[in-house]
């Protein structure tokens, strides 16, 4: 991984490259002249994070997506700059001016973000605006090769390896679904959930019978831990329960080695018993961190 330095950083601090916590873990940015193109960082954050701030960073949003944005030194002041990527960012995310966005480092090179308009409430984005009629930067597509079926996350369209949860768009050839009811009511139940999670179900996960838990949720919940364990899926709608694996390893997709953290061994018996299909909305709610229990609801 590429790391970057703002040219006002002279102080004759050497570190040695690497992800560690920064002594700053957030900072927010008012909205104001061009955002629509490019995002500077604070020179204070950049100055506090330990072996120089990553080239590329993923932005998690509560709608969620995942994006993957370069970021470059402007051209102006040699300041960072959130760049390729972030004008997609700030169209999905009907980015206004005045609008405020906290940014909180989460680990590796992701941030959760999230949008407050001028009000100061945060704003709820139209699931509509997360499926642009524009090529989206993730396909969808069966297994290119990559063992990991983790995206290839670009600037531009391209090949991607299978994905399963969190992008919400769909390059399957012939008519795209419309955002669903049920989608929208599963973000309502999540974002009441500091614990929570929901995905919209893809063929391979239901075909495959295994889930990628958002990397967000996990670093939000340590308690999960590394390695594999045993959880339990309760439906509280129908009074039934599946045990599934969580398990968390690393893997390699395209030349970089990532974190996978899957529910995967009796997933597949979930998905058959509740006649789930692509498409279908699921919302985890953590329900008993030592136990390791989810309650699922799920939106058809």
């Amino acid at each position: 991984m590429t790391f970057l330095r703002a040219d006002s950083e002279v102080n004759g601090h050497h570190h040695q490259p690497g992800l560690k916590t920064p002594e700053l873990t957030s900072f927010y940015k008012i909205m104001i002249s061009d955002f629509s193109d490019k995002m500077r960082v604070p020179p204070a954050f950049v100055r506090r994070f330990p072996g120089g701030f990553p080239e590329k960073i993923t932005l998690d949003s509560c709608a969620g997506r995942e994006w993957r944005i370069d970021v470059a030194k402007s051209r102006d002041d040699n300041s960072l700059c959130f760049r390729c990527g972030w004008k997609e960012f700030a169209e999905a995310n009907s980015l206004q001016f005045a609008d405020v966005l906290f940014f909180s480092y989460v680990g590796g090179s992701t941030f959760d973000v999230r949008v407050f308009d001028k009000s100061g409430c945060q704003k709820r984005i139209n699931p509509a605006l997360q499926n642009p009629s524009d090529p989206p930067p993730v396909k969808l597509e069966p297994d290119s090769g990559c063992s990991s079926h983790q995206p290839d996350f670009s600037c531009a369209p391209s090949r991607a390896c299978d994905t399963d949860v969190k992008e919400l768009r769909a390059s399957a050839p012939g008519p795209k679904p419309t955002p669903s009811k049920a989608f929208e009511q599963a973000t309502d139940y999540s974002n009441t959930y500091t614990k929570s999670f929901r995905v919209r179900l893809s063929k391979s996960s239901c075909q495959r019978g295994y889930l990628n838990v958002p990397m967000s949720f996990v670093q939000r919940c340590p308690e999960l831990g590394s390695g594999s364990r045993q959880v339990k899926l309760s439906v509280p709608s129908s009074g039934r329960t599946w045990l599934t694996n969580y398990t968390t390893r690393l893997e390699k997709c395209r030349g970089r080695r990532q974190r996978r953290n899957l529910l995967s061994g009796g997933f597949k018996a979930f998905v058959v018993d509740n006649n789930l299909r692509e498409g279908n909305v699921c919302a985890f709610e953590l329900v008993d961190e030592q136990g390791a229990v989810f309650n699922v609801h799920i939106f058809k």
